[in-house]
């Protein structure tokens, strides 16, 4: 899943960034971060859906809806605030200051 690699990419860049300057990046918003990969984690199950399956079928709603896999993970991270009250700001700044080349590293 394309939003899983991005969110694993951000999430490792993060918890470096925050260790290297010795800050607190929004403890919360780093929380529901690694809950939702946990959530999202294709290897949790042998079955290869995450394991929480509604993701799979909120991705592809909203697949349907935007495109490019980055417009698509910062759709979906703003649809997760909006019904579950998580904070990802700094996660979608983060997002949209990824390069292209970047991105196509980071799927392959």
């Amino acid at each position: 899943m394309k939003m899983y690699k991005l969110l694993d990419y951000c999430y490792d860049t993060l918890e470096k960034d925050a260790k290297k300057n010795m800050t607190k990046i929004g403890f919360s918003e780093y929380d529901y971060l690694a809950l939702l990969l946990g959530e999202m984690s294709l290897d949790t199950f042998v079955d290869g859906l995450p394991a929480d399956q509604a993701i799979h079928e909120e991705w592809n709603d909203i697949s349907l809806k935007h495109s490019g896999a980055l417009e698509k993970t910062i759709a979906f991270l703003t649809m997760y605030e909006d019904d579950f009250g998580c904070n990802f700001k700094i996660t979608k700044q983060f997002l949209q200051t990824i390069s292209n080349e970047q991105i196509h590293k980071i799927l392959a």
